[in-house]
This record gives C-alpha cells, sequence and structure tokens, in this order.
C-alpha cells in the first residue's frame, strides 16, 4: 500500500513537471518546434510578394495582444527618405561581416578584421533568435509584419517595419518604433535596432540596393553579407 501510494505520487509529480516545462517552453519559445516555426512563418507571400511600399493610413500597431496608436507622422517622414546612397557605401573594399552577440544584445559590422561599427539591439524574448551562420538573402525597404499567438499573449501585427534585412528564412533586422528598450531581449525572433541603426546597416550591408528599389533578392552576382549569430562574442 505504501509502495504503490509512493509510485502514484512520483508519476503525479512527473506529469505535472512535463507539462509545465511544456507550458513554459510554449510561452518563451524556446522549444525548438517553436524556433523552427519562427524561423519559417513569413517565407511565403507576405514576404516575397511585397512591394516594400510604405503603407498609407495605418492608424494603429498590435503588440502581444496590446493595441496602440501608430506614429504615422514620424513612419511618414521616415519613409520619403530614399535607400543607397548612403556615405558609408563603399567606404572600404573589405570584406563585410556581421556578428549579432545574444548576451551582449549587439551587433558588431566588420570590414575584412576592423570593426566598422556597432549597435545595441533587442534580439528574441518571445521567440529564440537562433544561433548559426547565415547570409543575408532578401531586402524589404518597408513592409507590415504579423505573427504570435493571440492564446498566450503574443500576436502582433506591425505596418511599415522599414529597412528589413532577411538572413535567416524569416528572421531579420529591421527598425522598431514599439519600444526602446535596447540591450535587453524584445522581439519574436528578429534583431530589432533603432531606424537610424536599421537604416545605416541596411545602406552597409549586401546586397547593396539601387537608389529608388524598394526590394531586392540577393544572387550569385550580388550576394548578401554573412550573419552570425553568437552566445557570446569576444572584441
Amino acid at each position: 500500500m505504501v509502495i504503490a501510494s509512493f509510485l502514484f505520487f512520483v508519476g503525479a509529480f512527473l506529469s505535472y513537471s512535463v507539462l509545465r516545462s511544456s507550458y513554459i517552453n510554449k510561452l518563451t519559445g524556446v522549444a525548438s518546434s517553436q524556433n523552427e516555426l519562427l524561423s519559417d512563418q513569413y517565407v511565403n507571400s507576405e514576404i516575397l510578394n511585397t512591394d516594400g511600399q510604405f503603407k498609407e493610413n495605418q492608424n494603429e500597431y498590435i503588440f502581444n495582444n496590446q493595441r496602440h496608436p501608430a506614429p504615422t507622422r514620424e513612419l511618414k517622414a521616415l519613409s520619403m527618405k530614399d535607400a543607397g546612397s548612403s556615405a558609408v557605401l563603399g567606404a572600404n573594399s573589405e570584406e563585410k561581416h556581421i556578428v549579432v552577440d545574444l548576451q551582449k544584445q549587439r551587433v558588431y559590422a566588420y570590414e575584412g578584421d576592423s570593426l566598422a561599427m556597432s549597435f545595441l539591439v533587442s534580439t528574441g524574448k518571445w521567440g529564440a533568435t537562433p544561433v548559426g551562420s547565415y547570409n543575408i538573402w532578401y531586402k524589404v525597404r518597408s513592409q507590415t509584419m504579423k505573427g504570435g499567438d493571440k492564446s498566450i499573449g503574443t500576436y502582433y501585427y506591425l505596418p511599415n517595419v522599414q529597412f528589413v534585412q532577411y538572413f535567416n528564412k524569416g528572421i531579420a533586422f529591421h527598425s522598431t518604433y514599439w519600444h526602446n528598450n535596447y540591450g535587453s531581449p524584445m522581439s519574436h525572433g528578429c534583431v530589432n535596432m533603432t531606424t537610424t541603426d536599421a537604416e545605416t546597416l541596411y545602406n552597409w550591408a549586401s546586397p547593396i540596393l539601387p537608389v529608388g528599389i524598394k526590394i531586392f533578392r540577393s544572387t550569385a552576382d550580388s550576394p548578401g553579407t554573412r550573419v552570425d549569430v553568437v552566445s557570446s562574442w569576444n572584441i
């Protein structure tokens, strides 16, 4: 009788632990299946068929199920700026390379072995920014991003996200107007940057967009800059 009670207690405890772990993984986005989903979620018509244009009359955005008024005036002003003429382009003929440091929440941009610039960023909190080596494969001047899960409070609808550079399927560098908490993980997998920093990196990294072009995909003749996402980077 005592042994049976003990076994029942152990079984119940193990079942609770498994269920709790599953819930936490779902909530924080650390389960491997969730990571794979985050990497794939935009590789569809939303990304490939976007025209890269700023969309007028977007009055609100949603972040983690919460609605907010969109900063339309500020976004509109930014949308009038045309990429492709930054002074940093062509400043150095050395091969370019980007490192994302998840521990320091920083992005480092190199020309050869020389550090060209560094930015404070926000990487994945509600979904992981996967560690690995990638290349920028698609650039989009402006687009709507949406995803997450309403049932666990992570749904987002973000119009007019600018200076987008995809490097791991649907994971990208991009501008951010819905928070200012750089230095802490805040994203659903992407690398959040200030608009100024996102624009600088967008104009610096390959593929380089011709002036006036809103979307561009890397090719063999115009390859994308290498991006390494690491747990920690020694500089």
